[in-house]
């Protein structure tokens, strides 16, 4: 039981984690982002790099709450595997207040994860993000991108100069 239960938070962790692979000398500069309207709902997971514990993880979501404090966020990542959901909740602390695109999670005593916002489309439909050693890549959406605006994002992804060859997509790809 103990076995299946951290398997299921590693595979979760995963979802956070992304995997390694060529990764930019440094992070672009973000521009500001309204906590109140990104920091907000539900975001889906439509492209990421892969890592063997993320094998059979899909349809992953990241869903961020207000919490008590003016920089605090509360996180809740998911993904099915199988017809299984598996979920691993966090406190979050933004960071760079004024910017806001950098936060830190505390999933429990002794797992700590930090994001990395690089870009955000000024409507806030979707985001690139990236872990501070920038050696994993995360591309969300608000809702399930149409083939040609997945492309897109990849193609952003890429213009920020990180190696897109590898990503995988946990929605089964873009709505047709």
């Amino acid at each position: 039981m103990m076995k299946t239960a951290f398997m299921r938070g590693a595979a979760v962790l995963a979802l956070v984690l992304g995997g390694a692979c060529g990764a930019v000398a440094q992070a672009p500069s973000v521009k500001p982002i309204d906590p109140a309207r990104f920091y907000k709902g539900a975001w889906l997971e439509v492209a990421r790099r892969p890592m063997w514990i993320t094998d059979g993880c899909v349809a992953g979501t990241t869903s961020y709450a207000r919490g008590n404090g003016p920089n605090e966020i509360l996180v809740r990542d998911a993904c099915r595997k199988g017809a299984e959901e598996v979920a691993l909740t966090g406190a979050g602390a933004i960071q760079d207040p004024g910017v806001n695109s950098r936060l830190s999670v505390r999933y429990n005593p002794l797992l700590s994860v930090d994001y990395h916002i690089v870009d955000v489309a000024p409507d806030y439909s979707w985001f690139i993000g990236t872990s501070p050693t920038l050696d994993n890549l995360f591309i969300y959406t608000r809702q399930r991108p149409s083939a040609a605006r997945l492309q897109a994002l990849v193609a952003r992804a890429q213009a920020l100069g990180y190696d897109t060859s590898t990503l995988e997509f946990p929605w089964n790809g873009p709505r047709r």
